[in-house]
Protein backbone atom coordinates (compact mmCIF):
# COMPACT_ATOMS: atom_id res chain seq x y z
CA UNK A 1 0.00 0.00 0.00
CA UNK A 2 1.93 2.96 -1.30
CA UNK A 3 -0.92 6.29 0.48
CA UNK A 4 -2.69 5.75 3.21
CA UNK A 5 -5.78 7.56 3.32
CA UNK A 6 -8.42 8.45 6.23
CA UNK A 7 -10.05 5.75 5.17
CA UNK A 8 -7.36 3.57 6.21
CA UNK A 9 -6.68 4.91 9.43
CA UNK A 10 -10.32 4.73 10.25
CA UNK A 11 -10.27 0.46 9.12
CA UNK A 12 -7.31 -0.07 11.27
CA UNK A 13 -8.72 1.91 14.31
CA UNK A 14 -11.90 -0.75 13.52
CA UNK A 15 -9.43 -3.30 13.75
CA UNK A 16 -7.95 -2.16 17.05
CA UNK A 17 -10.89 -1.54 18.82
CA UNK A 18 -12.07 -5.18 17.52
CA UNK A 19 -8.96 -6.76 19.27
CA UNK A 20 -9.54 -4.67 22.63
CA UNK A 21 -13.08 -6.27 22.93
CA UNK A 22 -12.24 -9.46 22.12
CA UNK A 23 -9.97 -9.23 25.28
CA UNK A 24 -12.57 -7.65 27.35
CA UNK A 25 -10.49 -4.15 27.50
CA UNK A 26 -11.75 -0.91 27.90
CA UNK A 27 -12.79 -0.48 24.15
CA UNK A 28 -16.14 2.26 24.11
CA UNK A 29 -15.15 6.15 23.28
CA UNK A 30 -11.73 5.24 21.41
CA UNK A 31 -11.39 8.41 18.88
CA UNK A 32 -8.81 8.99 16.28
CA UNK A 33 -7.43 12.71 15.98
CA UNK A 34 -6.06 13.94 12.36
CA UNK A 35 -2.74 15.27 13.02
CA UNK A 36 -0.81 17.29 10.16
CA UNK A 37 3.05 17.19 9.58
CA UNK A 38 3.08 20.27 7.85
CA UNK A 39 1.16 22.04 11.46
CA UNK A 40 3.19 20.12 13.74
CA UNK A 41 0.48 18.35 15.23
CA UNK A 42 0.31 14.38 15.70
CA UNK A 43 -2.44 11.72 15.19
CA UNK A 44 -3.66 10.41 18.46
CA UNK A 45 -5.82 7.96 19.47
CA UNK A 46 -7.72 8.82 22.41
CA UNK A 47 -10.51 7.37 25.14
CA UNK A 48 -12.25 10.64 26.59
CA UNK A 49 -9.07 12.69 26.88
CA UNK A 50 -6.79 9.67 28.20
CA UNK A 51 -4.50 7.64 26.47
CA UNK A 52 -5.96 4.07 25.13
CA UNK A 53 -4.95 0.75 25.67
CA UNK A 54 -0.94 -0.65 24.39
CA UNK A 55 -0.48 3.41 22.90
CA UNK A 56 1.86 5.71 24.64
CA UNK A 57 0.03 8.97 25.96
CA UNK A 58 -2.22 8.29 22.38
CA UNK A 59 0.68 9.29 20.46
CA UNK A 60 0.54 7.68 16.36
CA UNK A 61 3.06 9.79 14.53
CA UNK A 62 3.03 12.49 12.32
CA UNK A 63 1.72 10.94 9.40
CA UNK A 64 -0.62 8.88 8.29
CA UNK A 65 1.45 6.22 7.63
CA UNK A 66 2.99 6.48 10.87
CA UNK A 67 -0.56 6.25 12.85
CA UNK A 68 -1.34 3.28 10.37
CA UNK A 69 1.86 1.39 11.12
CA UNK A 70 1.26 1.77 15.11
CA UNK A 71 -2.15 0.89 14.48
CA UNK A 72 -1.54 -2.02 13.13
CA UNK A 73 1.28 -3.17 15.28
CA UNK A 74 -0.80 -2.81 18.64
CA UNK A 75 -3.56 -4.51 16.76
CA UNK A 76 -1.82 -7.30 15.89
CA UNK A 77 -0.18 -7.50 18.84
CA UNK A 78 -3.33 -7.60 20.82
CA UNK A 79 -5.05 -10.20 18.18
CA UNK A 80 -1.92 -12.39 19.42
CA UNK A 81 -2.57 -12.18 22.88
CA UNK A 82 -6.07 -13.07 22.37
CA UNK A 83 -5.81 -16.09 20.50
CA UNK A 84 -2.66 -17.54 22.91
CA UNK A 85 -5.38 -16.89 25.88
CA UNK A 86 -7.50 -19.23 23.22
CA UNK A 87 -5.08 -21.90 22.69
CA UNK A 88 -3.44 -22.35 26.43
Amino acid sequence: MDRITNEHLDVMLARYVRALKALELPSEGIELTRGSKLYGNSHKALQGGAQPVGISQGFLGWTKRDAYDKLHTVAVTLEGVHYQRGNL
